[in-house]
């Protein structure tokens, strides 16, 4: 049986998904100094995920000490996104070619190492999710392994701390279920060690700082507890550097922590920049939740299904669908919205929480009543004035039994979002 990395912890909704697609695309933003110009062209291109504009530079770029190490990197990344299992077992191979290609005169041994462990890593989280767990658990094991004797050796050499980190989240990530596998290949680790390590290097380094500072606004965001904390961080980033990879990264903290509506302006300048389509659809999926958390339901529908157009994997259709059809709910037209509560039950998957929660809603026919689903995502999205306005046009008399307790929730959960603490006690 595949171990689903959607449910790889259940610390939180999306994190551990979105943790380890970041693991893929942002690992090598600073590999150097970057003290040439064409390595900025191309991290660049990599970081808005232009995938096809970079390879092609690369095959021009016969001196480019990681020519070898990138393009597998961007294949990879398109493998990890692709959701296709069969796509993923055609390029198996690149792992071992990889590997073999990174042994380079121009490089120091510690440089060496260090990205040998970062390709075991990366592959380490392929293999996960598409169900090679032990070979998954034996790739991070030589990960761990080379990572800790290049620390050992070159204490100095601060890049193998990031792997180390990053190591350790991936451990402290796991559920109780899976530490007999951790037992078995020697691993352990906790996310607060890991932070540790990604913080020194963060604040040691240039070449890493803007890697490692992702990473842990979005620890802080979705693991720690500490959304206003991941927030700032993203909003200090994001003022700093523009790349499509930071606008939805900035997306999705800002959406954790209700900041939908600032964030907003943003996201719908970078799919103006960088659309064609955007080469990463879930800005169409965040796009589609904040217009559906701000009430305008024709928007919601239009970036949702520019999502599923546009999406190359399984994950977040079920979801689409199911808010596409409370779209239509919303807009009065019933015949719509069964229809594309009919596709929630034939399209994508339910191996994520969002995604199970779309089919078993529609499955169960137990819907709540247009206006609480209304106040909860205008409530989620930070947009208070709407969701008040919501709120109070519902006759609570009017309402029973599930829908009455969701009410009074909603309205409680609201109240206290918006500091009116005496009135959110009596709600709750």
């Amino acid at each position: 049986m595949a171990i689903d990395i959607e449910i790889w912890s259940t610390k939180a909704k999306h994190g551990v998904r979105l943790f380890l697609l970041l693991l893929y695309l942002i690992p090598l933003h600073s590999q150097t100094s970057f003290s040439q110009s064409k390595e900025n062209v191309v991290f660049g291109q990599y970081l808005n995920l232009q995938f096809d504009s970079c390879l092609t530079r690369l095959s021009k770029m016969e001196n480019l000490e990681y020519a070898n190490y990138l393009s597998s990197l961007i294949q990879a990344s398109e493998v990890f996104l692709s959701d296709d299992i069969q796509y993923y077992k055609s390029k198996k191979h690149l792992e071992d070619e990889t590997i073999a290609g990174i042994d380079n005169p121009n490089l120091t041994e510690a440089q060496i190492n260090f990205l040998k462990s970062e390709v075991k890593i990366q592959w380490a989280v392929l293999k996960m999710k598409y169900g090679d767990e032990l070979a998954a658990f034996w790739t991070m094991k030589q990960a761990y392994n080379i990572a800790s004797k290049n620390i050992r050796d070159y204490p100095d050499f601060l890049p193998s701390y990031k792997s180390m980190g990053l190591l350790y989240v991936l451990f402290g990530l796991a559920p109780d279920k899976l530490h007999w596998l951790l037992s078995i290949f020697g691993l352990e680790g906790d996310v607060e060690s890991g932070m540790k390590l990604l913080q020194k290097v963060q604040k040691d380094t240039n070449a890493y700082a803007l890697e490692s500072g992702l990473l842990i606004a979005l620890l802080n965001s979705y693991f720690l507890n500490k959304p206003e904390v991941g927030y700032s961080q993203i909003t200090e980033i994001r003022n700093q550097h523009s790349y499509l990879l930071i606008d939805y990264i900035n997306g999705l903290i800002s959406m954790k922590n209700s900041n939908s509506q600032l964030v907003l302006p943003a996201l719908e300048q970078a799919e103006k920049t960088y659309s064609d389509p955007l080469a990463l659809p879930q800005i169409y999926y965040l796009l589609g939740e904040i217009y559906l958390q701000k009430g305008d339901a024709s928007l919601a529908i239009e970036n949702f299904q520019k999502f599923i157009i546009n999406q190359q994997g399984l994950s977040l259709l079920k979801d689409s669908y199911f808010k596409i059809g409370l779209c239509h709910l919303i807009n009065g037209d019933e015949t719509q919205a069964d229809q594309s509560f009919e596709l929630v039950l034939s399209e994508g998957w339910a191996k994520n929480e969002a995604d199970a929660y779309a089919q078993s809603q529609v499955e169960s026919g137990q819907f709540s009543a247009t206006a609480l689903y209304r106040l909860r995502f205008a409530t989620d999205g930070g947009f208070y004035n709407e969701a008040k306005r919501v709120q109070s046009a519902i006759n609570a008399d009017q309402l029973s039994g599930q829908d009455l307790c969701e009410y009074y929730y909603r309205t409680g959960r609201l109240m206290q979002k918006t500091g009116d603490r005496e009135a959110a006690i009596i709600s709750y």
